[in-house]
């Protein structure tokens, strides 16, 4: 603070502060030199006498005393984390027991990252140590299942489980806790056993919506553009005659070579494939029966071989088959809204309004052809099952033959 003395001149005056003393009356200053604090560990800790009365962890319903023996404090970071009346509230690590904040301030999430790997749920099969396929227990892949003791047995109805059923047979469940949690459609018994298709919409924050959000958004080519904004992740349950005739089809194909992510039998891969769709799915959302609206056409019925190049124009350069590929932007400029002038070479087909939307699907590749070009000769099915193109722009092309190869297990709209 400065003055003006006679001559003129300022002069500076320092004004010394003292620091707070002790909370505990030792006589020396508190840690940081703030009043209602502790000079140390050893005075905070010496008992009710340096304590405040009434000195209580504010959290709700906690009764422990706060930290430091002031009244208006918490006992510890866990309770002041907790505590939503709290401006500094941030919800906590989703990891039971952790009691640290979220790394990014939103609910579901780990304070780092292993804290998220701690939490992963495991393959059961013996020595895998891999985490399962979706989250939930179970298995990892098909090959750990089979290779565990599930061998050739009927698996639970219940999607997603992947355990054998209790007695082998087909048409039933794990046990009684997959029985009572199923869709009401999937304990009508085996002859009544999801005769429809059946979609249902994921919830953020859930291991299946965030495995398929994260597939699309790291396999989008972001030199091009920005992933297109999802609005919607479903995912389908096959009707039993499109499910049983895919198991039977990797069955048939048996263990063969795998490339990637493939598990066996079949080499199943997942793969995205980009169609037309007419209709707005909402929450509950039953497919429509729009004969244009392609998406619900191929989730209904599966993949038709006779409306091959319906969309295009063509049969396709590689072969007259039905088209996958791992990247999700080639997909997102397929089926585009030809009628309301989206087209790929307009610039548009990432338009979240173009009209179409993109299926995940599992496909069984068996035996792959490998071809960097286009190409004339048919497959030859006595030696392969599907074709696989890698072009030189790093995009690719997986291409089946057999409609029976295919199961759609998600639908991404926007």
């Amino acid at each position: 603070m400065g003055c003006f003395p006679s001559n003129g001149k300022v002069q500076r005056v320092h004004v010394q502060h003292q620091p707070a003393l002790c909370l505990a009356r030792c006589g020396k200053p508190s840690w940081n030199g703030d009043p209602d604090e502790y000079c140390s560990v050893a005075c905070r800790q010496k008992g009710p006498q340096s304590r405040q009365a009434n000195a209580t962890c504010r959290a709700p319903g906690c009764n422990k005393q706060s930290w430091n023996g002031v009244a208006g404090g918490y006992c510890s970071n866990v309770c002041r984390n907790n505590d939503t009346g709290n401006a500094t509230h941030k919800p906590l690590c989703a990891t039971p027991g952790c009691g640290k904040p979220t790394w990014n301030g939103q609910p579901g999430e780990y304070c780092n990252k292993n804290c998220k790997a701690s939490a992963v749920t495991l393959c059961s099969a013996p020595g895998c140590g891999k985490p399962t396929w979706d989250g939930r227990p179970g298995f990892c892949s098909k090959s750990c299942r089979i290779n565990s003791g599930g061998g050739g047995a009927a698996v639970c109805l219940k999607p997603g489980c992947g355990k054998p059923t209790w007695n082998g047979l087909p048409g039933e469940f794990c046990s009684n806790f997959c029985k009572g949690s199923a869709p009401a459609n999937l304990t009508a018994g085996p002859s009544n056993y999801r005769k429809t298709t059946q979609c249902v919409l994921l919830q953020p924050g859930t291991a299946k919506y965030d495995s398929l959000k994260k597939q699309y958004e790291d396999k989008w080519d972001t030199g091009r553009c920005a992933p297109t904004a999802i609005r919607a992740i479903y995912e389908v349950y096959p009707s039993s005659r499109v499910w049983q005739q895919f198991e039977d089809r990797c069955n048939k194909i048996g263990n063969v070579k795998c490339f990637g992510h493939g598990t066996n039998p079949g080499n199943v891969q997942r793969r995205f494939h980009g169609t037309r769709l007419r209709c707005h799915p909402g929450d509950p959302w039953m497919p429509c029966t729009d004969t244009n609206c392609s998406a619900c056409r191929i989730i209904v019925d599966d993949f038709s071989m006779v409306h091959l190049g319906g969309w295009s124009g063509n049969k396709g350069v590689y072969g007259g088959g039905i088209y996958f590929t791992s990247m999700s932007s080639t997909a997102k400029g397929y089926g585009l809204d030809k009628a309301a002038g989206f087209a790929f070479d307009k610039g548009n087909w990432m338009d979240p309004q173009a009209g179409n939307c993109v299926l995940i699907a599992n496909i069984a590749c068996g035996r792959v052809e490998t071809v960097n070009g286009p190409v004339s000769h048919n497959l030859d099915l006595s030696n392969f099952e599907s074709r696989k193109v890698d072009k030189s722009s790093g995009a690719d092309e997986l291409v089946v033959f057999d409609a029976a190869q295919v199961l759609v297990r998600a639908l991404i709209v926007f």
